[in-house]
């Protein structure tokens, strides 16, 4: 059977752990307090550097190597083949509207350009005597097709009043790479005044192909082809202006 300790013996136990602990107390602060006797700071307190701290944003420079490149690129190609002399604008550059970025040498293109020039001359001038030379065996074949009317090439005098006007639109006539002579277009007659036509018609006339033998050699074939056609439009317009009302005496 247990029993309570005495009241001595339990009040000596308190005093004697509260002296230990309080030792231990004075020796741990004995120690702080002579610690710092003997440490000793290496650097100087002028050496050392205070600041005080704040926030806001942290600004860096970074280096980077790279290589830009346009968003967009349009090739300008050069519609006719010529030798680059300067480069007068280089990529990057702004421009504005019709500026020149390259100087070319067009000396060849220019030479062949006029030398289509000419050969286009030289072709209407060749169509304008074909049609002149048309216009004139035409009003030979019609006046003799119309023996009572008087046939008169424009300019016609102005006191003039003519039955009908003649006109023919021709779109191609003479020899072909056929071989073939070909006469296409259309004819009209018209009243003395205004453009209305009394009669509009289409003619589209072949003949041939030329033999192989006259092909490229003998020009009269062809010419004697033409002829022929020209001769056939006469009939078919003289015919045309037979069957027109009653007027005046006149062809033009």
């Amino acid at each position: 059977m247990d029993r309570a300790l005495d009241a001595d013996y339990v009040r000596r136990q308190s005093t004697r752990r509260l002296a230990g602990s309080g030792g231990l107390v004075l020796g741990l602060a004995v120690l702080v307090g002579g610690v710092p006797r003997f440490i000793r700071p290496t650097l100087d307190r002028s050496e050392i550097r205070t600041a005080k701290v704040e926030t806001g944003p942290v600004e860096a420079t970074i280096n980077a190597t790279g290589t830009v490149v346009p968003e967009f690129e349009h090739v300008v190609s050069s519609p006719i083949d010529a030798r680059v002399l300067r480069v007068l604008r280089k990529p990057g550059a702004s421009l504005k509207p019709g500026e020149p970025i390259l100087d070319l040498d067009v000396s060849e293109s220019r030479l062949a350009y006029e030398k289509l020039v000419e050969r286009v001359a030289l072709k209407r001038n060749e169509e304008k005597q074909k049609r002149l030379g048309l216009a004139r065996t035409l009003a030979a074949n019609l006046d003799v097709l119309l023996p009572q009317s008087r046939v008169i090439r424009a300019p016609w005098p102005a006191a003039a009043r003519p039955r009908c006007r003649v006109r023919v639109d021709l779109q191609r006539f003479g020899p072909q790479a056929s071989t073939e002579v070909v006469l296409e277009g259309r004819y009209a007659l018209l009243p003395a005044d205004g453009e209305r036509p009394l009669v509009a018609r289409a003619v589209s006339l072949k003949r041939g192909p030329l033999g192989a033998a006259t092909q490229g050699q003998d020009a009269t074939a062809g010419v004697e082809a033409m002829s022929e056609l020209v001769a056939y439009l006469a009939r078919e317009i003289a015919a045309a202006i037979r069957a027109l009302p009653a007027g005046t005496d006149e062809s033009g």
